[in-house]
């Protein structure tokens, strides 16, 4: 509804243009993005993003990532993945109990009460009333870097991790890997676990796992404002060389139209 120009094509299922993972030809590195704070504080939303009056002037967040994407050689691919499910109101309760204590902290001064809140707080009470209020999914986010071993680029895993820092706030919440599914360990049978680690995340996002037990993974609530921010259509001013741009529009014939009987 937000884009009542867009076309929507189906294509074949991505996943299955490279052969199964392992395989001797690629290489992969991925991971799950987790939230590094409580789900009641709200990551950078795209209001954030908005720098001027026009939607020309605003700043899409998905403009770093697709630039990375838009590097790639014909041997390499990324892939993003969002899965999610509603959830009913019972995540807000944690954010309710955490405004309702805030603004419940006094401070006894001269003999009469006063409510004490920082400028700080006060950005961190708002921005998380404003993010309890609105509807929330149960969240799963994946990436996986995967390219030919003679094209893979260890440091496409920094850039992928370094665009996914522009959500982050320190008063609020950011986004970061997920330690138990990426591939980097230091510490006993690290090749062996890597490889295993590897196996799993291209096996979890080829069938879209939802996992009803962790396994590693950790799942969280992202709100409607935040989901948007992250998925959505690329503004006109982002160079996507994927997304075909329409420049012109369909239409309804005119009712006027002669009709042949």
């Amino acid at each position: 509804a937000q884009y009542p120009e867009a076309e929507i094509i189906e294509v074949d299922d991505y996943v299955y243009s490279v052969p199964p993972f392992p395989n001797p030809e690629y290489d992969l590195w991925g991971t799950e993005f987790v939230l590094a704070k409580e789900d009641l504080y709200p990551i950078r939303t795209y209001k954030f993003f908005e720098t001027g009056a026009k939607p020309e002037q605003y700043l899409d967040p998905l403009a770093s990532f697709l630039e990375i994407a838009g590097k790639l050689s014909i041997n390499e691919q990324i892939w993003f993945q969002i899965l999610m499910k509603p959830v009913g109101d019972k995540w807000k309760e944690a954010g309710k109990k955490f405004v309702e204590e805030m603004m419940g902290r006094k401070e006894i001064k001269d003999g009469k009460m006063y409510k004490m809140i920082s400028p700080g707080e006060k950005e961190i009470l708002e921005a998380v009333e404003n993010n309890i209020a609105k509807l929330g999914f149960e969240v799963v986010l994946r990436v996986i870097y995967l390219a030919k071993k003679e094209n893979f680029f260890k440091p496409t895993a920094a850039a992928i991790i370094g665009s996914f820092k522009q959500f982050g706030s320190l008063n609020l919440n950011s986004f970061k890997p997920n330690k138990k599914i990426t591939p980097s360990i230091n510490y006993f049978f690290k090749k062996q676990r890597i490889f295993k680690r590897k196996v799993r995340l291209f096996k979890n996002y080829v069938n879209r796992h939802f996992p009803f037990t962790s396994n590693g993974t950790q799942l969280y609530v992202l709100s409607v404002e935040e989901l948007a921010t992250i998925y959505h259509l690329p503004l006109i001013s982002v160079e996507a060389p994927a997304l075909s741009r329409i420049y012109s529009k369909k239409g309804e014939p005119p009712p006027t139209l002669p009709i042949a009987q």
